[in-house]
């Protein structure tokens, strides 16, 4: 009965995966051509409380759905997708997989990291490299808040901000 019920969770976040990517090719929203990453927010959210064979999958599923968008860096972005699913769904020690605060600091963090795999496939000038990764972490952390506060307007009192 559990595994059932797990594999529907798992469905249903490969959905999310799949709305956020949705999402993300329509928005018009660029600040010094850095977006918001909405499939990167969304996968650390689901992939801090899965396990870490799942992160693989879901960042692998990711990489793909960043390639068939881009139509170019097949090896960089599927390995920074499943970079970012894995380490999502590793947290530190310290960190409680159902703190809110978690998600937060895992967004700020795997983005630098999703960048600086990227960089390394794709060098290019240092300087619009910080920049636009400052941009994208600043916009991710927007993003994040954002969803957070969602979570929390239709989570209500003493509930989850997650999917149970």
């Amino acid at each position: 009965m559990r595994s059932t019920k797990m594999k529907d969770k798992r469905i249903a976040y490969i959905g999310l995966i799949l709305i956020a990517f949705i999402i993300q090719i329509n928005l018009g929203f660029r600040i010094f051509s850095a977006a918001p990453d909405l499939m990167l927010v969304t996968l650390i959210f689901i992939c801090v409380r899965m396990d870490a064979v799942f992160g693989l999958y879901a960042g692998f599923f990711t990489g793909l759905l960043y390639y068939f968008s881009a139509g170019f860096g097949f090896g960089a972005l599927v390995l920074a997708g499943s970079a970012a699913g894995f380490l999502a769904s590793n947290p530190g020690k310290m960190l409680s997989r159902k703190s809110s605060i978690t998600a937060l600091v895992s967004v700020v963090w795997i983005t630098l990291v999703t960048n600086c795999i990227l960089y390394l496939f794709s060098p290019r000038d240092f300087c619009d490299f910080l920049l636009l990764t400052g941009v994208q972490l600043v916009l991710n952390t927007a993003a994040a808040l954002l969803i957070l506060f969602v979570l929390f307007l239709f989570g209500g009192k003493g509930k989850s901000f997650y999917l149970n």
